[in-house]
C-alpha cells in the first residue's frame, strides 16, 4: 500500500472532545473526508464516522493477515486513513475507524 500516513499522536485528543460544525480533512492533502454530523463514539480513543463524503475515500481490501480487512484511503492523495470495522450496535452497518493523526479539523 502506498502513501501510508504515520500518525503523530497515539490518541484522538481534541478530535474526540470537541463538537465541530464543519468537518474533517485529510491531514496529508486537505481533501474533505467526513462531516461532523457523521462522527460517532466508537469507544476506542480513535475518531470514528458512520459515513464519508461521497467520492472522498477509496476502500482497499487486504487479506495479507488472513482476515479480510478493508483499509480507507484518501481518494485525492492515497494516504492511509484507517479501516472499516463492524458496528456492534448495528451489525448491518460499518464504521470508519481512523488513525487520529490522519485527520485535521476543517476550520469555519
Amino acid at each position: 500500500m502506498s502513501g501510508v500516513f504515520k500518525a503523530k499522536v497515539s490518541k484522538e485528543g481534541n478530535l474526540q472532545e470537541n463538537d465541530y460544525e464543519k468537518g474533517f480533512r485529510c491531514a496529508g492533502c486537505g481533501n474533505i473526508i467526513f462531516l461532523a454530523k457523521h462522527k460517532t463514539d466508537f469507544r476506542t480513543g480513535r475518531p470514528a464516522f458512520t459515513e464519508a463524503v461521497e467520492g472522498s475515500v477509496n476502500l482497499v481490501p487486504d487479506k495479507r493477515l488472513g482476515a479480510a480487512l478493508i483499509f480507507v484511503q484518501c481518494s485525492k492523495c492515497g494516504r492511509h486513513l484507517g479501516q472499516i470495522v463492524d458496528d456492534s450496535a448495528n451489525p448491518e452497518r460499518k464504521k470508519y475507524c481512523l488513525n487520529c493523526g490522519s485527520l485535521d479539523f476543517q476550520e469555519g
